[in-house]
């Protein structure tokens, strides 16, 4: 799953239904009908080729009450069905629900190696 507080709409794999059809897992994220994503150069912010990676941006129909448009701190590529994350920019704040697991793993991989 990939969503955020500030957006109204999630963006979902198909995992589940992909293993229940035996097929091999995606983890390209299918957006619904009124979101539009956009994957752009992070020096000059214009869309990059199809399958380049770039900084996410996020559009959202259902967001009528609030902004429109997230411009992510989230690298990402853009696929035939949908976007695969591919991780966050350089240098930004670790952010979302996955942080506490992060800092479980990396403490788990820093004493491996004591």
């Amino acid at each position: 799953m990939f969503g955020m507080t500030e957006i109204s709409s999630q963006c979902y794999d198909g995992n589940l239904l992909l293993d229940n059809d035996e097929q091999p897992f995606t983890f390209d994220k299918v957006v619904p009908a009124w979101v539009r994503i956009q994957i752009l150069d992070a020096t000059d912010l214009k869309p990059v080729t199809k399958g380049e990676p770039g900084i996410l941006a996020y559009y959202d129909l259902a967001n009528w009450d609030t902004c429109l448009a997230i411009l992510t701190e989230d690298l990402a590529v853009e696929t035939d069905v949908g976007f695969q994350l591919i991780g966050r920019v350089s240098g930004t704040a670790a952010r979302g629900c996955s942080i506490a697991v992060d800092e479980l793993m990396k403490s788990q991989a820093l004493g491996e190696r004591s």
